[in-house]
């Protein structure tokens, strides 16, 4: 199966912001990230080598402990939920190969 995901590297503390990306995964390549969705008091902390399919609609917020990479797209376990409406807004981010 072919999973397009984008590699993206995050400045310490900056944060990623992901809207409308119910079902999309979020690996954590590299250091550690806190996630929050809207409408969710549940946060999650991924470390290096973690996942975490996101399970709310509108927006989730990535930000970043220190320096970190992340990969984003579609989670390969989500069944009928592709992230295919997934945008991201942030500042200062670099695409990376991965």
């Amino acid at each position: 199966m072919d999973t397009k995901r984008l590699v993206i590297e995050l400045e310490p503390h900056s944060v990623l912001t992901l809207s409308d990306s119910k079902g999309a995964g979020v690996q954590c390549l590299e250091g550690t990230v806190w996630i929050t969705e809207e409408n969710d008091r549940n946060d999650v902390v991924l470390e290096s080598g973690a996942s975490y399919q996101l399970a709310r609609e509108g927006r989730a917020l990535v930000q970043a402990m220190g320096a970190a990479r992340i990969a984003v797209g579609p989670a390969p376990s989500a069944a009928g939920s592709s992230g295919k409406g997934l945008q991201l807004r942030a500042p200062r981010l670099q695409a990376v190969p991965a």
